[in-house]
């Protein structure tokens, strides 16, 4: 069976051939909105993750932001008081070699789907997995989407 690494340089290659200017496009979208989400949460530290970081969005991605807080309630009582709603759940990353049992709120924004992972800040600076021996998830906080934005568009 090949390796996820290798299920996302497949895909990446029949994106290129096949949607290109669609995947450039929509990567682009979501990236914009997912800037959007970051600086409207803000004060809870956001950094982008998944697909849409990476560029490997496909046409039904959703957009996953990993926050730290000191307090996931203060993430509901914040989207609460703006009109947001959202659809509480949980899950499962690792913080070093500690797992972590999260709230993930799933916030549905115009036709997108955003997943908010929300940390104890002292995770902010450790390396999180998906699981105990998967690679380190890549993220970027907004200076970095802000950053791959400006990249693609040139």
């Amino acid at each position: 069976m090949p390796n996820n690494e290798e299920i996302e340089r497949e895909l990446s290659a029949y994106r290129e051939i096949y949607q290109r200017d669609e995947h450039v496009a929509r990567t682009r979208d979501l990236r914009r909105a997912a800037l959007q989400s970051m600086r409207l949460l803000g004060t809870f530290r956001p950094y982008l993750a998944g697909p849409v970081f990476k560029g490997t969005a496909g046409r039904y991605a959703e957009i996953d932001l990993l926050l730290f807080t000191e307090s996931d309630k203060d993430v509901e009582i914040f989207l609460l008081n703006q009109g947001i709603e959202f659809e509480p759940g949980v899950g499962h990353y690792y913080a070093g070699d500690q797992e972590r049992v999260v709230s993930v709120l799933s916030v549905g924004m115009e036709q997108l789907t955003i997943r908010v992972a929300i940390f104890p800040a002292v995770d902010e600076r450790q390396v999180l997995r998906y699981s105990a021996m998967g690679r380190p998830i890549e993220r970027g906080n907004f200076d970095a989407v802000v950053a791959l934005l400006e990249e693609s568009a040139s």
